[in-house]
């Protein structure tokens, strides 16, 4: 019996009315809060809309191109912008009008705060509450019909709401110091843990608010700072990240919006609820925090590191437009290329009647080619003398042209190869401009087509001098002949402005010397233009039997 007394007495000693109005009090003003959280999610894609609006100039100018509906739309939004303003504001008198504590800003009277009331303010105030309410809604029955277009009226706001803050930062300060030294206290192992702990360090709720205020240039540019990858419409830099127009917190944002998912799941007891509110507040967090992937292996070298191109799709190479031909067009096009190969082949033979020519010189002027040979072959073993000389037209009686073939009334005798198997005799001319763009510069090297004739003359002299000295048998001559040192000079010594004293020996070393090194520096040359002069007089014959037919 004892013991129900004493719950009695207990029960007895509560105030159960005041505990239900402070429980109602904290009820509501959890819901209003709920209520301005999710005004700020909305008013939070309003401003990164806001953001990608053009400004200054730009602003303008797309305004005045703008057509009416753009024009009725833009001046639309403006209103419901100072409409939304002029809401807010209300609320806010509103809310100032229902504490006792914050009556007198609205008033204008600055009086004192109860430091030890310690009861929130509900609903004692409502006779107050109604008076205030019915003069903002006359206020805002001749706000509705109103004209937004002074430009003048958002400054005055703004001067407005600057002087409400000044006046709210004091209530603001003592609320805060209030609390922040109670809950201070209601820890019971505060003061016995303040030893051990650090604790004894920690600043209250207003040092640390004016501590983060002070540098307020740094908190303003942190607002200023672009976040996200929406671009601003007439903006030209797109690597910008600071911009004195914007404002982007989605920090305080995300802060809010994950204390806010986190209290909406712990009140729930679904199951599907609260998987869709965990599975949002993690791509909440994988937006805040991305975690790169690194290859720890791939490093010092000891893996390719490459980006993989993705295929082209629906990829088309660009096409030429194909455009016919007319009708004389074909006709003109083969009387171009038969012309130009009748204008080849007559170059081509008088080319040939200039080599014939060369060739009578030549033998007018040192016998027949057969004796020469058969001298050569009776003093020159065939390993000592590798002297090849090709024509460009003459290459080893594989193709003759008419022009040179030996006639009825001719005694001139061509023989394309002689008795040694590795002497080859042909005629030596000189080179024209066409055939030497024709040899391919490896052959060439830094030789022009002066310097391959000159070359082609020596080359002739050096071997009918050798000739001439092996027609003259070594025991013929004396021993003072031979002994004695000849003085020979050839065009070559001649440009170089030196004279050559030496034995026969000597000599004719040097001229066998002589003989293979142009040679070797002057046939492949001439192997190449006899090449391409001979495919062309076999094509150009081709093709005008074709004509003719």
């Amino acid at each position: 019996m004892s013991s129900e007394l004493n719950v009695e007495d207990v029960l007895s000693k509560l105030d159960v009315s005041g505990d239900v109005k402070k429980g109602e009090s904290v009820k509501r003003q959890l819901a209003q809060w709920d209520q301005l959280m999710h005004l700020q999610i909305k008013l939070h894609s309003a401003i990164r809309a806001f953001n990608q609006l053009p400004r200054d100039k730009k602003a303008k100018e797309l305004l005045a191109k703008a057509d009416e509906t753009t024009k009725q739309s833009y001046n639309k939004i403006r209103r419901n912008a100072v409409k939304m303003v002029e809401s807010l504001l209300e609320a806010e008198q509103f809310l100032l009008s229902g504490s006792s504590q914050t009556k007198a800003i609205l008033n204008g009277k600055s009086e004192g705060h109860d430091s030890d009331d310690e009861e929130i303010e509900s609903s004692e105030d409502e006779k107050e509450e109604e008076e205030g309410d019915g003069d903002l809604v006359d206020e805002d029955d001749t706000v509705d019909d109103k004209e937004y277009v002074d430009e003048d009226s958002g400054e005055e706001e703004e001067n407005e709401e600057e002087v409400v803050e000044e006046e709210e930062e004091e209530a603001e300060n003592a609320t805060l110091k209030k609390w922040d030294e109670r809950a201070r206290l209601s820890g019971a192992a505060s003061i016995k843990n303040a030893k051990k702990d650090f604790s004894v360090f920690d600043l209250s709720v207003l040092s640390q608010i004016q501590k983060i205020l002070a540098d307020k240039n740094r908190l303003i540019r942190r607002t200023q700072m672009k976040r996200s990858d929406i671009e601003r419409i007439g903006m030209t830099d797109s690597e910008a990240t600071h911009d004195v127009e914007l404002f982007d917190d989605d920090d305080f944002y995300q802060n809010l919006l994950k204390e806010l998912i986190e209290k909406k799941s712990a009140q729930t007891s679904d199951p599907i609820e609260m998987s869709r509110q965990w599975l949002e507040l993690q791509n909440l967090r994988e937006k805040r925090s991305k975690k790169r992937v690194v290859d720890t292996k791939a490093s010092k070298g000891r893996k390719i590191r490459y980006v993989s191109i993705p295929k082209l799709v629906n990829f088309h190479p660009a096409m030429p437009e194909s455009i016919p031909w007319s009708h004389e067009k074909p006709e003109d096009e083969v009387q171009a290329l038969v012309r130009n190969e009748l204008t080849r082949m007559k170059r081509y033979e008088h080319e040939a009647i200039a080599c014939r020519n060369h060739a009578h010189e030549l033998l007018r002027k040192f016998g027949t080619i057969e004796d020469l040979a058969t001298e050569e072959k009776e003093n020159v073993p065939s390993d000592e003398h590798p002297l090849i000389i090709e024509t460009p037209l003459v290459r080893r009686a594989e193709y003759k042209p008419k022009c040179l073939r030996p006639e009825a009334s001719d005694d001139v005798h061509l023989p394309t190869r002689v008795a040694s198997s590795s002497t080859v005799v042909s005629l030596v001319r000189p080179i024209t401009a066409s055939e030497f763009r024709m040899i391919p510069n490896y052959q060439k090297g830094r030789m022009t087509v002066e310097d391959l004739n000159k070359a082609l003359t020596v080359l002739e002299k050096l071997w009918v001098e050798n000739n001439q000295l092996m027609k003259t048998h070594p025991k013929t001559l004396s021993s003072t002949a031979r002994n004695q040192k000849i003085a020979l000079t050839t065009q070559a010594t001649q440009a170089e402005g030196s004279q050559y004293f030496c034995s026969e020996k000597d000599w004719r070393d040097a001229l066998d010397s002589r003989i293979r090194t142009l040679s070797t520096k002057i046939l492949p040359c001439l192997r190449h233009v006899s090449r391409i002069k001979c495919t062309r007089l076999r094509n150009a014959v081709v093709l005008i039997s074709h004509v003719e037919e």
